[in-house]
Formats: C-alpha cells, sequence, structure tokens
C-alpha cells in the first residue's frame, strides 16, 4: 500500500475500533515484558554454559511473563459490566 492509501490498521485507528495503547511512563512501563527480555537473556548464557536444565526453566519462565505482559495489555470491560455471566439472572418467586 501506498503513503496516501488507508490501510488496514489506519482504517481501524481511524475509526475508533481499535485499542488504544496504554500510557508509557519511562523504560519500566511494560515489567512483565522487561521480565520476559531478562528470562530470555538468562536462558541464553545458561544455554552458552552448558545448564540447559536452568536454560529451559528460565525460558519457561520467560515465556509465562510473555504471555502476562500480552495479558495486561488486553482492553478491559467497563466497570458495572459482568463479563463472565453467561447466563441470566434467576427470579424469585
Amino acid at each position: 500500500m501506498g503513503p496516501g492509501e488507508v490501510g488496514g490498521t489506519q482504517a481501524r485507528a481511524a475509526s475508533g475500533d481499535a485499542p488504544e495503547a496504554p500510557p508509557k511512563a519511562g523504560p519500566f512501563a511494560e515489567p512483565w515484558l522487561l521480565g520476559a527480555c531478562l528470562c530470555l537473556l538468562a536462558a541464553a548464557a545458561c544455554l552458552a554454559l552448558g545448564f540447559y536444565d536452568a536454560a529451559f526453566v528460565a525460558a519457561a519462565l520467560g515465556a509465562v511473563a510473555w504471555f502476562l505482559n500480552v495479558r495486561s495489555r488486553l482492553p478491559r470491560p467497563p466497570d458495572g459490566e459482568d463479563a463472565g455471566e453467561d447466563e441470566p439472572p434467576e427470579e424469585e418467586n
């Protein structure tokens, strides 16, 4: 797509359908992502030193931290809405 064309991401952002990213507050705005990167570095160091079990544990913890980062960026439902209820409330007789 050219610079003058409106692409899918730009069209969603212009229409207001795309969720807004949380405001950045410095280098520690996303602590789970920082933890995931640190675990990745630790896993690489353990792998290079031959500590394969520790490398696996560090990589697994990094994956968990990355998923927590993704989960923390998901949009939340507005206050007052019960997102978990599928059944209508029971009536009392």
